[in-house]
């Protein structure tokens, strides 16, 4: 049986509770989604699940398209299935800023729909889609996995361990190589090679973080407050001296990142206004920094301005801005701490990850 709780605004819908602007402090069930979970995501304002069957539901904003039901403008404040993918089994999703990837299960083909500016949805144009639409530019032969969405870019990663990217390239988020020509705008998926396979990777707003098998990281983007975790001149790789060993897990946030080691150790990096790195100041820091003396995490996620992490035990953990409740703390607790504070909330079968938007807040429990 799968839960799936969600706190913070409720502008737009997005809780899934079935209001609108009944803004939430505490973590609370959404009853209306299937008992079969498999696969959660969040956009900015909108929210991505799969069900066991390959189902997709979404609910939140629609303001672009994001939601898929046909219509360009309508918000829903309840899940809803996405009827055009139905008889299409879907194993995992992608949230971007306006847009969602969904990823076939058989044959790991990507649908795209949402906003389409800059080719974010890698169709050849720059059209916004309120269905759901198959991308021709992956070749049939590959086999996609996962991947990642930022705010008008779209990267996603085949089992071969080689990446796809498209969308805007403005700040060089979509990892291209330095010597080839900068492309300010891709509209149609890039095969974009490394010296080493790519293990997992992570976007957001106008920045990508690539974790390579060796568990060294790598990052590309926006770097005004140190997202990059290293300076711009230095080239992409994090220095691995940052980190105490492997990391095993990486998070891209709007302004702020976050990586997991194999010890379950967590490092934080970027803005830190709010206190969102959760290291007792507000001060942005360029280098990974850990999180010390808490416990050990197996999940995070980086809100606009906060942080939710899930550790060993099951239980939660939040810092940064509290405005609307999103931390899962009393609206009148201050509106924000910069350390790490456990949730008095937990779940009656065990939290098993986190996900959060700019001003909200999903944690779900998907036993397999």
């Amino acid at each position: 049986m799968s839960l799936v709780y969600s706190w913070g605004s409720d502008i737009y819908g997005r809780l899934g509770h079935g209001t609108e602007d009944k803004n939430i402090s505490s973590p609370t069930q959404i009853k209306s989604l299937p008992a079969n979970i498999s696969h959660v995501e969040t956009g900015s304002a909108h929210n991505i699940a799969v069900d066991g069957e390959g189902r997709v539901y979404t609910w939140g904003k629609c303001h672009y398209g994001q939601l898929g039901h046909g219509e360009m403008d309508e918000d829903e404040h309840s899940p809803r299935i996405v009827e055009s993918l139905k008889g299409i089994a879907i194993s995992c999703v992608v949230g971007g800023d306006s847009h969602v990837l969904a990823v076939t299960r058989d044959q790991g083909r990507v649908y795209s729909w949402g906003v389409g500016y800059y080719g974010t949805l890698g169709h050849g144009d720059e059209s916004s889609l309120a269905v759901p639409k198959l991308i021709e530019g992956i070749p049939e032969s590959v086999r996609i996995i996962g991947g990642g969405g930022g705010a008008y870019h779209s990267i996603v990663l085949a089992s071969d361990g080689s990446v796809y990217v498209w969308g805007r390239n403005q700040y060089g988020q979509l990892g291209l190589p330095s010597a080839s020509v900068r492309l300010t705008t891709q509209k149609v998926p890039l095969l974009n090679k490394f010296e080493e396979l790519v293990q997992m990777l992570s976007a957001c707003f106008n920045h990508t973080l690539f974790l390579l098998e060796s568990g060294r990281v790598l990052s590309f983007g926006y770097n005004e407050h140190g997202e990059l975790g290293h300076p711009s001149s230095s080239g992409p790789l994090v220095d691995p001296a940052h980190f105490n060993e492997k990391v095993t897990h990486v998070k891209a946030g709007w302004k702020h990142c976050a990586a997991i080691t194999k010890s379950q150790d967590l490092y934080v990096w970027g803005h830190g206004a709010y206190g969102r790195l959760g290291l007792g100041h507000s001060r942005d820091t360029d280098t990974p920094s850990q999180v010390r003396g808490l416990a050990k995490w197996i999940d995070v996620s980086c809100g606009e301005s906060h942080t939710i992490a899930l550790d060993s035990t099951g239980q939660l953990w939040g810092w940064g801005s509290n405005h609307y409740g999103k931390l899962g703390l009393s609206m009148d607790e201050g509106s924000f701490i910069d350390r790490p504070r456990m949730l008095s909330f937990a779940s009656p079968s065990g939290l098993t990850g986190v996900a959060t938007g700019t001003n909200h807040t999903l944690a779900y429990s998907i036993l397999s």
